[in-house]
């Protein structure tokens, strides 16, 4: 057998073009594109959703620190309502839902800071008193 005998009994021969055919396959990627859109679309939210940040539970000590502040001031703000979630006995906090918590709050606390000042700024205005020392010195 020669190389040009090869090439004539590899080669395909030609396609025919079936009308029939090409109609049905038309119409099967008209209904199975919408379907396949659908599935991609889920699938890309459902990757998404993994890709977002999941929250983590704090203990009180890790809490304390994330906020900088003491286990009594938590203890209080527990009392007031600071998010908390109960594994068995112990309390567990998220730290974004307690920081969006206090950010809720602190219009309410600013007016009462405010008070604060005040009061701080009438003691500042107040000539400071002086003690006379004994011995005469």
């Amino acid at each position: 057998m020669t190389g040009r005998d090869r090439t004539t009994q590899d080669s395909a021969p030609p396609a025919t073009v079936d009308p029939l055919g090409e109609a049905l396959g038309e119409a099967l990627a008209r209904v199975l594109r919408p379907l396949i859109r659908h599935e991609m679309i889920e699938a890309i939210a459902e990757i998404e959703a993994a890709r977002q940040p999941q929250a983590t539970l704090k203990t009180v000590d890790q809490t304390c620190a994330a906020l900088q502040t003491s286990r009594a001031t938590l203890h209080k703000l527990r009392q007031q309502g600071l998010p908390t979630i109960m594994l068995l006995d112990s309390p567990r906090f998220d730290i974004e839902a307690c920081v969006e918590w206090i950010r809720q709050r602190s219009p309410a606390q600013q007016i009462n800071s405010d008070r604060c000042d005040a009061s701080v700024n009438e003691r500042a205005s107040t000539p400071p008193l002086r003690l006379a020392r004994r011995g005469g010195r």
